[in-house]
């Protein structure tokens, strides 16, 4: 099985968009939301979201200061550690993963067949006309 995670605690307005563009390439998706003082409600606007999706879940709820990235990366891997035998991507909201030929499923299985573990890619971030 091939999951996906994601921590939102922003960007709300992106989920769709999020799920749309990973639904072809992964067979669940497990959503973390992580509120703020300054994002407050991202549950009960999660859960409206994905309400039509019955791959997509909310499978944690914290409430922390805003930003903390090392908490971030715990809860990545606390929620990959649940199902360690499959393959993980692990994007967060605003990430929108491409892959060669756009085929995941290739991309794992030559990792199998050679018994790696990891793939790690590059990003370009920020493209804009200015």
């Amino acid at each position: 099985m091939i999951r996906l995670v994601s921590v939102v605690g922003h960007g709300v307005d992106l989920v769709p968009h999020f799920i749309n563009h990973y639904k072809n390439y992964v067979d669940e998706i497990q959503l973390v939301i992580y509120e703020t003082d300054e994002y407050p409600n991202i549950n009960n606007q999660v859960k409206e979201i994905i309400k039509d999706y019955d791959f997509v879940k909310i499978v944690k709820t914290i409430k922390d200061r805003i930003f903390d990235w090392e908490q971030v990366t715990k809860l990545y891997n606390f929620i990959k550690s649940k199902y360690q035998n499959d393959w993980w991507v692990v994007a967060d909201i605003d990430e929108f993963h491409l892959y060669p030929d756009d085929d995941i499923k290739s991309l794992i299985e030559i990792c199998d067949d050679n018994g790696w573990e990891i793939v790690r890619g590059g990003f370009i971030d920020r493209i804009g006309e200015n």
